[in-house]
């Protein structure tokens, strides 16, 4: 239940962000149905091995979302360098300008009036 709950924070969290991908779990799960039915007859899993295949793309999919979601203070949408960042956001900008050309194309953008 826990998790259900850590996942639902991810969502409300990542709730604008066009990358978040609400249908990675799912997805997994089903292609697992393909692979495990491609087995051979005689092949069987533990109650771990299933528990853990069913289990891992659920806790997977949590875990990047809470991660997202606590780095979402940095404000990765917005390039502008800013005098008072905070040390995460200082290590973001740093991280942000090591990508000379992604960098200069944002600012480029922003020069020129474009939202």
């Amino acid at each position: 239940m826990h998790l259900a709950w850590a996942r639902r924070a991810g969502l409300f969290s990542l709730a604008d962000d066009p990358w978040q991908d609400l249908g990675f779990a799912g997805r997994v799960t089903y292609r697992l149905d393909w692979l495990v039915a491609g087995l051979p007859a005689d092949h069987s899993f533990s109650a771990a091995e299933a528990g853990l295949l069913l289990a891992v793309p659920f806790l997977y999919d949590t875990l990047w979302s809470t991660l997202a979601g606590r780095e979402r203070a940095v404000q990765p949408h917005d390039l502008t360098p800013s005098q008072d960042a905070t040390s995460d956001r200082a290590a973001f900008e740093r991280f942000a300008q090591s990508y000379p050309q992604p960098w200069r194309r944002e600012h480029v953008r922003k020069s020129s009036g474009a939202a």
